[in-house]
């Protein structure tokens, strides 16, 4: 059997990836879901734009003691938004991590200046 079709596969679903929004490239980086804030940081560095937000759930009704939250207690998440300027031409990527992780890479407007992203 020809593994060619089946590594041809594989690249064309990294690709596609990449292109849905799961992941971005910083420079020869790759940035994807799931990524700690610090992997993003180190990838990318700093971000152009940054804002930090939190907010407040209830509980989901797990058992306290088993490392859930009791029914109708409140639980407070941190939320960052992240935006990077990949440069004139290039789409900014915006980033949103809650409690420290990566939950969704967003493509905004193009962005203006040295390319940053790839």
């Amino acid at each position: 059997m020809d593994k060619l079709p089946v590594i041809a596969g594989i690249l064309l679903f990294g690709l596609v990836s990449i292109a849905n929004g799961d992941s971005f490239y910083c420079g020869n980086r790759v940035v994807s879901t799931g990524d700690s804030k610090i992997d993003v940081l180190s990838k990318c560095g700093p971000p152009d734009v940054s804002e930090t937000v939190s907010y407040d759930t209830e509980g989901s009704g797990s058992a306290p003691g088993r490392g859930g939250i009791a029914e109708g207690k409140e639980s407070t998440k941190k939320v960052e938004k992240l935006s990077y300027n990949c440069g004139e031409g290039r789409f900014i990527r915006l980033l949103t991590l809650i409690d420290g992780k990566l939950v969704s890479i967003e493509t905004g407007g193009y962005g203006s200046g040295p390319e940053k992203c790839n």
